[in-house]
């Protein structure tokens, strides 16, 4: 499924028309987030393929700011997923997280250790002084190669293939202890941003573990919220 074929009544179908194009938590219910969370990983993936696959020599422009570009419809996913399972303690996000997190993880590791990918980032990094960039341009081509770098992107073969058993049993550490710390009927109210009614009140939720999301440069637009 790819974005265009997303029912366009998903509210994940397109933009937030409210500032900043934050979610539209009134609008959102726990039906859209299945169908938009398979279509923007598979969205997303084709995308990222197509930059790495490129056969033009790598610029700011095809590689760089595609990267950022790329992914649209699970960055906008993403980031209500991501605010409603770290505030929010009904049995379907709990669900939801144990199903997609292990998805969205691996998702991500294998964009961060895509060979051609980085080596595409990296042709860019080693000429960047001679591209005429803006300061905002060269610190994200700095910043994005360093992260790749962070998250393996120069290991050797036999160090990417052990990356991804230590990246799971992470995951599988803070679902465990997420579950410990689940909330229970006596934990205090804590004001969030799960629904908005159309009186504009809101709901009060429990909060849980923050989960930062992955770095820029693996979602657009400027980071991956899926970054």
């Amino acid at each position: 499924m790819s974005e265009a074929q997303l029912d366009s009544s998903n509210p994940f179908a397109a933009p937030s028309p409210l500032p900043y194009e934050l979610p539209q938590f009134a609008e959102i219910r726990d039906e859209h987030f299945r169908p938009a969370l398979d279509a923007g990983l598979e969205q997303h993936r084709a995308e990222v393929a197509a930059i790495a696959a490129a056969t033009e020599p790598a610029t700011f422009e095809n590689t760089i700011a595609a990267l950022e570009r790329a992914g649209q419809l699970l960055n906008r996913v993403c980031h209500a997923f991501w605010a409603l399972s770290s505030s929010d303690a009904t049995e379907f996000m709990t669900q939801l997280d144990a199903e997609y997190s292990p998805k969205l993880t691996a998702h991500f590791d294998a964009i961060q250790l895509n060979e051609k990918l980085f080596a595409r980032i990296t042709e860019v990094y080693k000429k960047r002084h001679e591209l005429d960039l803006t300061p905002e341009q060269l610190h994200l081509v700095e910043q994005l190669h360093l992260r790749y770098q962070l998250a393996g992107a120069a290991l050797d073969a036999a160090d990417k293939q052990r990356l991804p058993p230590l990246t799971n049993a992470s995951l599988n550490s803070t679902q465990s202890f997420r579950r410990i710390c689940s909330p229970t009927p006596m934990s205090a109210p804590y004001l969030s941003l799960r629904r908005l009614s159309s009186t504009g009140s809101v709901m009060m939720s429990v909060p849980r573990p923050h989960r930062p999301p992955p770095p820029p440069g693996t979602m657009a637009p400027g980071s991956s919220p899926c970054r």
